[in-house]
């Protein structure tokens, strides 16, 4: 009877036991990656952001006005930190592959696989919008034509809207909607700069049309007093 007893009481002890004893090697590997990958990536993002700044982009990106896109950041030290963090979840995901724990680690290797193509798309969005300020602050100071502030603006919203585009298609996020959003916007946009060039074209021709039928009329009539 005491033999029963113990059995029931000890049996499920063993039991876990057995499981931890079988799961420790997965967790130790599991470790042994994350400290490794973690030690790389430090690595590798600092030799990027040393690099970056050696090759002066931090000057350059000062130069052209564009430090108040990523917050007065350097973008050197923002692009080693995604570099990074890129590959340190690599080797998270590779971690959590070791410890196969089923349902669970599928989630959550599927999660660390995804998060590499979040950091991309930031990483486009925030180029993207450097590129686009950059662009529109070009146009503007080399352009004295009236209405350019407005067109550049527009451009501008335009191109904001495509980068947004291109960074969530890099994070794997579905974008049909926005881009046939987009699309109807454009063509909306675009009818209506037809509309008003084709209005404003035809009053011009018009006022054009007048001033050289006055003209005809004038050297018509001089020609019959002769």
């Amino acid at each position: 009877m005491v033999g029963i007893q113990d059995q029931l009481i000890f049996s499920p002890v063993l039991r876990i036991w057995d499981q931890i004893t079988q799961m420790a090697p997965n967790f130790l590997w599991a470790l042994i990656l994350i400290i490794i990958g973690y030690l790389i990536a430090l690595l590798i993002g600092y030799g990027i952001r040393v690099v970056l700044q050696k090759a002066g982009l931090d000057r350059q990106v000062e130069k052209a006005k564009l430090t108040s896109i990523v917050g007065h950041l350097r973008i050197s030290s923002l692009i080693g930190e995604v570099v990074k963090w890129y590959v340190f979840i690599a080797f998270l995901a590779e971690a959590v592959k070791a410890l196969n724990l089923g349902l669970i680690s599928n989630m959550l290797v599927a999660f660390a696989s995804w998060l590499p193509h979040f950091i991309a798309g930031i990483l486009v969005i925030v180029l993207g919008l450097m590129f686009v300020n950059l662009i529109a602050i070009k146009i503007e100071e080399h352009s004295n034509v009236k209405g350019t502030r407005v067109l550049t603006r527009l451009l501008k919203v335009f191109l904001i809207i495509a980068v947004f585009i291109m960074g969530l298609e890099q994070m794997k996020l579905p974008t049909s909607v926005v881009e046939k959003s987009f699309l109807i916007l454009v063509a909306a946009l675009g009818l209506g700069i037809a509309v008003a060039l084709g209005l404003g074209l035809g009053l011009g021709l018009k006022d054009e049309f007048k001033k050289e039928s006055k003209g005809l009329v004038k050297e018509f009539k001089d020609l019959i007093h002769h």
